[in-house]
């Protein structure tokens, strides 16, 4: 007979077992189950920072909305784009700030970067040469690029010279006399070679 099922009855559906399971993988599954909370537990221990006096959040945190007081806490990855701060700052100077303990910690953070940078016109000219700097490396990572497109598909025109240069020296002159030196200049590449006589 063919299974195309194309005429005969249709076959009966398998039902789901109803027995009981045994002892040995019932204990199994509730020692695994034990163990992922476990897990679990010890996951969100390390996640949330201690409670301390007051309330503690960490920089790390990121909240768009607004809390009760309607201040916004600043991220670490902000703080250091913003302020140009380094992990060093916000971690070894005193006062550490991996966890803040005022409501807004924005204030102490550009209080920080005041102490980095010494004023807000000597944080803006390094925020702007630092966006120069970036302009400068992009231009020149392009025309890096562009230059080695050009030797790829002209590399006839870009033979390199390996040769070592062997140094043709003129007349040696006299520098001072009282010191006995002397110096040579090579006729092709314009070196100088200074030099005492013994």
């Amino acid at each position: 007979m063919d299974s195309s099922g194309s005429g005969g009855a249709a076959e009966p559906e398998e039902k789901p077992r109803t027995e009981p399971l045994p002892p040995a993988v019932l204990a199994r599954i509730e020692r695994n189950r034990q163990r992922a909370l476990l897990l679990r537990q010890a996951r969100l221990a390390r996640a949330a920072p201690a409670a301390g006096d007051g309330d503690l959040y960490l920089l790390t945190i990121v909240y768009q909305g607004s809390f009760i007081y309607g201040h916004r806490l600043i991220s670490r990855t902000e703080a250091k784009h913003q302020y140009l701060l380094k992990d060093c700052d916000l971690d070894l100077r005193e006062p550490p700030l991996r966890f803040v303990l005022k409501k807004n910690p924005h204030n102490p953070v550009v209080k920080r970067s005041l102490d980095v940078w010494g004023s807000e016109e000597a944080l803006e000219e390094a925020r702007e040469s630092r966006e120069e700097n970036r302009e400068v490396q992009k231009q020149k990572r392009f025309n890096k690029k562009v230059k080695e497109l050009r030797r790829a598909v002209r590399s006839s025109m870009f033979k390199k010279d390996t040769s070592v240069h062997q140094h043709d020296y003129g007349p040696e002159e006299v520098v001072d006399e009282e010191e006995d030196q002397y110096r040579k200049v090579c006729k092709t590449c314009g070196h100088q070679l200074t030099y005492e006589k013994m």
